[in-house]
C-alpha cells in the first residue's frame, strides 16, 4: 500500500500513520473504539448470499468479505471463475462505498480488473476494499483478493458516482 493513499482516511479519522498498519494483506485500522458492530449493519447483496460471502471486516472506508471457492464458483479449469473474481471485487467495492454511512447509495460508473493469479478449488480467498479517495462526485475505490498466505489473486479499482 502507498502510505500516501491514506491521507483522507487518517484524516477524516484523525488518526496518525502510526495508528494503520500497512501490511498489505492485513491494513486494519487499529483504534480503541470496535467498529465490528458496522459488519451487521452493511447491505448485503443476494450476490452475496449466493456466493456465501462473511463479513469479516466493516470500518467506515474499509471493508473485508471471506469466501471459499466452491464447485458453482469455478471455470471448467477447476479455478475461480474471472467472472465471480469480478462480481466479488465489484460487491466489495459497494459495500465499501456503504460503509460510508451517506444519505444516499453510490453507483459504480467503471471497474478494471487485473486478473493476478489463480485460485483453486476450495481455496479460502480474502476480498478487501478500501476507499482511495473521497471526492465531491466520485469516490475512488480499490478492491483486492487474497489467499491465506497474502498471495495477491486479483485486483480493482473503481469509481462510485455521488448522485
Amino acid at each position: 500500500m502507498n502510505k500516501n493513499s491514506d491521507v483522507f482516511w487518517m484524516a477524516a479519522q484523525k488518526i496518525t500513520r502510526e495508528d494503520v498498519d500497512y501490511n498489505p494483506c492485513s491494513y486494519e485500522i487499529r483504534l480503541d473504539n470496535d467498529m465490528n458492530g458496522l459488519c451487521e449493519s452493511l447491505p448485503k447483496s443476494p450476490l452475496s448470499s449466493w456466493l456465501n460471502a462473511s463479513i469479516i471486516k466493516a470500518y467506515p472506508g474499509e471493508v473485508e468479505l471471506e469466501f471459499v471457492v466452491s464447485p458453482k464458483l469455478t471455470n471448467p479449469a477447476g479455478v475461480l471463475h474471472g467472472g465471480i473474481q469480478c462480481a466479488i471485487m465489484d460487491e466489495v467495492v459497494g459495500m465499501t462505498g456503504a460503509s460510508l454511512d451517506l444519505d444516499q447509495f453510490l453507483y459504480a460508473i467503471d471497474l478494471k480488473v487485473d486478473y493476478l493469479r489463480k485460485a483453486k478449488l476450495g481455496q479460502i480467498l480474502s476480498v478487501k476494499g478500501k476507499i482511495i479517495k473521497f471526492g465531491k462526485n466520485v469516490v475512488n475505490c480499490t478492491a483486492e483478493i487474497y489467499t491465506r498466505d497474502c498471495r495477491l489473486i486479483a485486483q480493482a479499482r473503481s469509481n462510485l458516482i455521488i448522485p
